[in-house]
């Protein structure tokens, strides 16, 4: 089984919302919640296998080499990105 985690520091899907326009005092500061934890430190903790990928090579023969087991496969990508690579995941993975 693998788990991918698009990792795009979290808190970003209030920034889709339409309130997030409106220009309110100190939005960031309390919408967006970067990530603190390593996500590498929670495979480990668990004993899962650990592998991290870029975004932009992402295609079909890069899962080939993934371990059997339980996988933890992080996903590093600017906000601003992530609604466009959820695209082509599902392009490249679901056809």
């Amino acid at each position: 089984m693998s788990i991918f985690v698009i990792n795009n520091n979290g808190g970003q899907i209030f920034k889709r919302l339409p309130y997030s326009n409106h220009k309110i005092k100190d939005f960031d500061k309390y919408w967006i919640t970067p990530l603190k934890t390593k996500i590498k430190d929670a495979a480990v903790l668990f004993n899962l296998n650990y592998f991290s990928m870029d975004a932009k090579k992402i295609n079909k023969n890069l899962f080939r080499k993934i371990d059997r087991g339980v996988n933890i496969i992080e996903i590093c990508i600017k906000n601003k990105d992530d609604v466009k690579f959820l695209d082509t995941i599902k392009k490249t993975f679901l056809v």
